[in-house]
């Protein structure tokens, strides 16, 4: 973001794994998390009466080939 670039630690949950009830394909899924600050980042503006920390999270499904 604004030009830096730095490492983000990810977080997996409910990672599960099973057929898919309506088209019978294997069916893998998870929640992904990080949280970062935008301070790090460049992001200062408004701060603090803006949070700094941000979540992210990212929910992902994946069907096996």
């Amino acid at each position: 973001m604004l030009g830096v670039s730095k490492p983000v630690k990810l977080a997996i949950h409910r990672f599960t794994c099973g057929e898919n009830p309506i088209n019978k394909k294997l069916l893998c899924a998870a929640d992904i998390e990080a949280s970062l600050k935008r301070s790090e980042f460049g992001m200062t503006k408004y701060l603090p009466a803006v949070s700094d920390e941000v979540k992210v999270l990212v929910p992902v499904e994946a069907y096996k080939d």
